[in-house]
């Protein structure tokens, strides 16, 4: 807030504008992936994700970071639809829900986890190229992701490995 003069009500508006386009996007994103393949909406969703990671970085006020964030927000809001989605297609019904609970769980655990790392990375780079270095970390595995995924993408309900096979 400091480094970009952003008074409390700003900073309001700036959280509030993630949310909003989130919330916004989640259906319309979750539709876009059973129409188009949640394997390639997740990879957009991941290149999005990373192209306004590094704009917030870049940000030099209010009103681009008010437009960042809001962005931010419309890309991400697809993630858990299509993932959701993915589960429901490499997964039989009995163990869609345990799969669904291992995606949430590790959400919860990673946003727990982050404040350890990221507020000493904050306070020894600073949050601009902390955004940066992340859009690095996570980017280096995105293709990666992509392109092993492709097996459990068949046209057969469930995948060659035997994912949800007994």
């Amino acid at each position: 807030m400091h480094d970009l003069h952003l008074n409390k009500k700003q900073w309001g508006w700036v959280l509030s504008s993630f949310i909003i386009s989130y919330g916004l996007m989640q259906i319309p994103l979750g539709i876009w992936g059973d129409k188009k393949g949640h394997r390639i909406v997740l990879a957009l969703i991941a290149l999005w994700w990373s192209a306004f990671t590094i704009a917030t970085g870049f940000t030099g006020g209010f009103i681009s970071l008010l437009m960042v964030r809001f962005l931010f927000g419309i890309g991400e809001a697809g993630a858990f639809p299509c993932m959701t989605g993915t589960i429901s297609r490499w997964f039989p019904k009995s163990e869609a829900a345990k799969a669904q609970g291992y995606i949430w769980a590790a959400s919860r655990v990673g946003g727990a986890i982050t404040p350890f790392v990221v507020i000493p990375a904050v306070i020894a780079f600073g949050w601009r190229l902390l955004f940066i270095s992340l859009v690095s970390l996570a980017s280096s595995g995105n293709p990666l992701v992509f392109l092993v995924s492709g097996p459990f993408c068949k046209d057969s309900k469930y995948s060659q490995f035997g994912i949800g096979k007994n």
